[in-house]
């Protein structure tokens, strides 16, 4: 794993095509032959030139070395071509957020601002995760809170999520530079670095589905998660409990934890 000196987080299109071209184990001529694209035009696109190259390129390079939607989204948004930012699937809400929650209230449910900050929440949610509410961000709660661990059973799958999915919003024109300082912010984390430099890619979280263990009640609860865009910017996350019997969420978890792509480490 790397120093911290050597340690550099950065989403430009170079970059990731070389790592997807390493993980092929290719040549970048060998690449460029199976992208049927020239090996003058292939090596600008690793030396970091933006043009002299078209989206027909691109499909080929994204049909050869990508391996899901989620990599080939990721390179087009690297590309400087993504389908829409997260910032743009913003939906206008009615009325104050404090007027929504206070209609889910039966329910977990707390209001988040772009930086990941939880700047609202109901009681239900603050004992579902104890601590979150006053910790800077969601995902230093996850990542640095003991507690965290304590309330997620699949916590290694929590952190795989989330780094997989910031390592995307990097791309995001507005929330591109928060999402670098939220990152370095995270970087002293071994395990961090560790699935960082896995390269894993996500658009969106894999699941809505989460086990939460509620030490108030000392019971676990498999909450369907929610993610609400406001104009205002931000989302509101609303947590639904499934009923256990409910054999899409239990199937939907069982395939998370039989497909952790990163060994478990300690932080």
């Amino acid at each position: 794993m790397a120093t911290d000196e050597e340690f550099v987080i950065e989403a430009r299109l170079d970059q990731y095509v070389q790592r997807l071209r390493n993980r092929r184990g290719l040549t970048q001529k060998e690449a460029a032959a199976k992208c049927n694209t020239g090996l003058t035009t292939f090596r600008k696109i690793e030396q970091g030139e933006t043009s002299g190259y078209g989206d027909s390129v691109l499909s080929a390079i994204a049909e050869v070395l990508c391996d899901t939607e989620d990599e080939r989204s990721h390179l087009w948004a690297l590309a400087g071509r993504p389908e829409f930012s997260a910032a743009q699937r913003a939906i206008s809400a009615v009325g104050s957020i404090s007027k929504i929650m206070r209609q889910f209230d039966a329910y977990p449910i707390a209001y988040m601002d772009f930086e990941w900050t939880i700047r609202e929440a109901n009681q239900r949610y603050d004992e579902a995760y104890p601590g979150i509410v006053t910790a800077p961000s969601m995902p230093e709660w996850l990542m640095f809170d003991p507690r965290a661990r304590l309330v997620c059973p699949d916590w290694w799958r929590e952190i795989e999520s989330l780094v997989a999915v910031t390592r995307h919003l990097l791309t995001d024109p507005v929330l591109g530079e928060g999402v670098r300082a939220l990152l370095e912010k995270l970087k002293p984390s071994p395990t961090f670095r560790m699935v960082w430099e896995s390269g894993l890619v996500y658009t969106q979280r894999p699941s809505p589905y989460r086990r939460v263990w509620v030490p108030s009640t000392e019971t676990m609860v498999i909450f369907e998660e929610f993610l609400l865009p406001v104009a205002m910017g931000g989302v509101l996350v609303l947590n639904i409990p499934v009923d256990g019997d409910d054999a899409d969420a239990l199937a939907d978890l069982d395939w998370g934890l039989r497909n952790y792509s990163v060994p478990r480490a300690g932080r």
